[in-house]
């Protein structure tokens, strides 16, 4: 039997048995490739080596779950959102990623993928930090390990005669060592430490782990794939649903991939509406219930006055960080009508005025450098600006705050679960959409 033909029936059966997962499997191209270890993704292909497709030529559900497992990591863009992090680690964060997400929709996993509860719903960005740190105190145990080991090499007898025979063996070892290092440049460094692979059952068995390459096509190839991969998923989706095989899980990643809400400005929405003490009006409908044909009042919200928005834009920061900042500026706009200040800030401010009658916006932030909670409050002071609220989007990671709290609110909306909280000021944790 041929590789190809145990993906053309594996993809046959998952269209027959996992409706949902149908489509998405027929979409990419894949490629017969001996070279890799094990399997691969681009974002448009999927490399497999075809003796490792035949080794589970008789274990189907198996060989299901390699495709699966290798789409969902384009679906989830994946091979666009490394963004110059480590591979390994991220190919690692990638599998947790995929594998929590798989288990939601009801895939069944084998026991030796990648998974652990710790990762479960969380966003691949997140889990990759927590495997990041969890490198870094391996590295240091294995620093630690290797001074102890010299400091026992040190402490040898220094009164024992030595070898002349055994030192000159030496000699030429440590030379042929020099003229390796001279001929190869600089001392290789040492690969790092990998986290121990956290595995879904108890097993002996290697996890089989894939590469998650980047995408190498534009911008604007980027954006198409990107919306192209939306309408596959919506269809299978509905195909789903018309044959009774979508669930709870498969309908949440549908809300959160194909149509994404911005969660926080409903935790917002209660905190911005207590500070404004007007009531409802009919001169001005409400946005949200106009595009379905109702014509609802909206609160009459001249009191908000400025609302300052800070957003981070260190180095922490990502372009998905940047447009998910952008709109959710445009959410308060059409919410609540106000003025906004958005001061962009890593080490310094750069400041962008709206009102909502500019909605929609674009924003044009500018930083990539170090974080200081400082300036954009000092900003304020200096040109004398008195928010209603000021909200300050941010990871979180920056100690640097300033030292008499100001005298008007602040929330602070951090989009992680790790960093400690801010000395002053409410704080709204937002989980990072894990599509």
């Amino acid at each position: 039997m041929r590789a190809e033909n145990v993906i053309v029936k594996a993809r046959t059966a998952i269209m027959m048995d996992y409706g949902f997962f149908g489509g998405p499997v027929m979409k990419p191209e894949y490629v017969n490739d001996p070279t890799c270890k094990t399997l691969w993704t681009d974002g448009v292909r999927i490399g497999y080596n075809p003796d490792l497709i035949l080794k589970y030529a008789n274990q189907s559900q198996v060989v299901m779950f390699f495709l699966v497992h290798e789409v969902f990591h384009i679906i989830l863009e994946h091979n666009m959102r490394r963004e110059g992090r480590d591979p390994k680690l991220w190919g690692m964060a990638c599998d947790y990623a995929v594998n929590s997400m798989l288990l939601d929709m009801g895939f069944p996993l084998p026991d030796w993928v990648l998974y652990s509860p710790v990762y479960h719903g969380k966003s691949v960005e997140e889990i990759y930090s927590m495997l990041e740190a969890e490198q870094k105190e391996k590295e240091k145990s294995q620093e630690s390990s290797d001074e102890g080991d010299q400091s026992d090499e040190s402490s040898g007898d220094s009164g024992d005669e030595s070898d002349p025979e055994s030192d000159s063996e030496n000699d030429e070892e440590q030379t042929g060592e020099d003229e390796g290092a001279e001929q190869g440049g600089a001392e290789q460094e040492k690969p790092k430490p990998m986290p121990e692979p956290k595995q879904k059952g108890n097993t002996d068995k290697e996890p089989v782990v894939g590469e998650v390459r980047d995408f190498e096509g534009t911008k604007e190839e980027e954006a198409r794939t990107k919306e192209d991969w939306k309408v596959t998923i919506s269809n299978s989706h509905e195909f789903a649903q018309r044959m009774g095989q979508a669930n709870a899980g498969i309908d949440r990643f549908i809300q959160e991939k194909v149509h994404p809400e911005i969660y926080w400005v409903e935790l917002l929405r209660p905190y911005v509406e207590s500070l404004t003490k007007n009531d409802f009006s009919w001169d001005r409908p409400n946005r949200r219930f106009l595009s379905h044909g109702y014509y609802l009042p909206s609160l009459e919200n001249e009191a908000l006055g400025t609302v300052v928005v800070g957003n981070d834009t260190s180095g922490s920061r990502t372009d998905r960080h940047m447009a998910e900042a952008e709109a959710e500026v445009n959410s308060i706009l059409e919410e609540w009508p106000c003025e906004i200040v958005v001061l962009h800030c890593d080490t310094e401010v750069h400041a962008e005025e709206f009102t909502s009658d500019d909605c929609p916006i674009s924003l044009f932030p500018k930083g990539g450098g170090g974080t200081d909670f400082k300036p954009p409050f000092e900003y304020v002071e200096e040109n004398e600006i008195d928010p209603s609220v000021f909200i300050y989007m941010t990871d979180g990671y920056c100690d640097s705050y300033p030292e008499v709290e100001p005298d008007y609110p602040v929330l602070w909306i951090i989009d992680n679960e790790h960093s400690e909280d801010p000395p002053f000021g409410e704080v709204i944790r937002v989980n990072t959409r894990r599509v």
